[in-house]
């Protein structure tokens, strides 16, 4: 997961990878405004929706963010 955050608004990007490595690349426009964190936080909420929509019972995330991941 990764996010960003600055004039030009608020943007979330995931790679959901299946245990079949099966890869789905997602980016989305925050209908809101964000910090960095609050960005990067919100893409693994977003991933999290996702795989739990696809009937996913667990996660690995990575993140260069030490906080969201922590």
């Amino acid at each position: 997961v990764d996010g960003t955050a600055n004039q030009s608004g608020s943007e979330v990007g995931l790679v959901l990878i299946s245990p079949q490595m099966i890869t789905i690349e997602k980016s989305l426009r925050l209908g809101f405004s964000a910090t960095n964190n609050e960005a990067e936080y919100e893409a693994l909420l977003q991933g999290m929706t996702m795989v739990h929509k696809m009937g996913g019972k667990a996660l690995e995330v990575f993140s260069d963010s030490r906080l969201v991941v922590g």
